[in-house]
């Protein structure tokens, strides 16, 4: 068990956030639906479901990427992909980080978590307790899964990277200039293929990210208008996990109050 990797978390959060349009106001639990996707690896579908503005929008922030390429950032992804993509990925990246792993004292780094993420907490749920206690929980199980993880195992190391290997071979990307000749929706089809190795990857800790978007449920418990409170429940460390949440309506969409749509979210295994 572990909180969501940057990147997957904002996948879910955008995914909550674009599964409205416009029109009348959908029941809440629709902000869901396009998880499902997100579950069966398609992110090209995830993204088909999003509004048209946010999508053209979405393309022309990719535009002005592809238009004005960092060249310092491209030097870094080709070294990146390199590695990744390189036959011997596996045994290199596990040599790397098992000399890595080896400084790192995983019951202190539990402690470090637990004291640093409490002041997290505090900023994102403010004056609500009950949210406050809720990430309070899962900050806790987080702490106390590192050391336990086998993290610095080196059969899980070895496996974990061979499957992030195979999560970046499956955009069939050799370098930053093959990326921005992509469409933004070929981007999209090439990372559902991804998607699944890294989860993969993560499933090597136990760490089952389709397990948690299986327990996902969104219940509304009061509000009218435009304004909503809504639970959240979702299985994560064998128990079942509530997140009190506040939704708005704008311009036709539900959007996840973005204090809360910040807090770490994590997987059950």
């Amino acid at each position: 068990m572990v909180t969501l990797p940057r990147s997957l978390l904002a996948v879910i959060i955008a995914g909550l956030a674009l599964s409205v349009g416009a029109g009348e106001p959908p029941p809440v639990a629709s902000l869901l639906a396009p998880l499902q996707a997100v579950r069966a690896n398609d992110l090209a579908g995830w993204f088909t479901q999003a509004p048209a503005a946010k999508r053209a929008e979405a393309a022309k922030a990719w535009q002005d990427a592809v238009a004005k390429p960092d060249p310092e950032a491209d030097a870094k992804l080709d070294q990146g992909l390199a590695l990744l993509t390189n036959p011997q990925a596996a045994e290199l990246l596990a040599v790397l980080g098992a000399a890595q792993l080896k400084q790192v004292n995983m019951q202190e780094l539990g402690l470090v978590l637990s004291a640093n993420g409490s002041a997290l907490i505090d900023a994102v749920a403010g004056a609500d307790a009950v949210l406050g206690q809720s990430l309070r929980l899962l900050l806790s199980d987080v702490a106390a899964w590192l050391p336990t993880a086998g993290l610095d195992d080196p059969a899980k190391l070895r496996a974990a990277m061979a499957a992030l290997s195979g999560a970046v071979q499956a955009l069939r990307i050799a370098s930053a200039a093959e990326l921005r000749a992509l469409a933004l929706d070929d981007v999209f089809r090439r990372l559902g293929p991804a998607l699944a190795g890294l989860k993969q990857a993560l499933a090597v800790y136990d760490v089952h990210a389709d397990r948690f978007l299986d327990s996902l449920l969104l219940t509304e418990i009061g509000g009218a208008g435009d304004q909503r409170s809504v639970r959240l429940t979702f299985t994560a460390f064998a128990r079942q996990h509530a997140l009190p949440l506040k939704l708005r309506l704008v311009d036709g969409a539900w959007e996840i109050d973005p204090g809360v749509a910040g807090a770490p979210v994590p997987v059950a295994p």
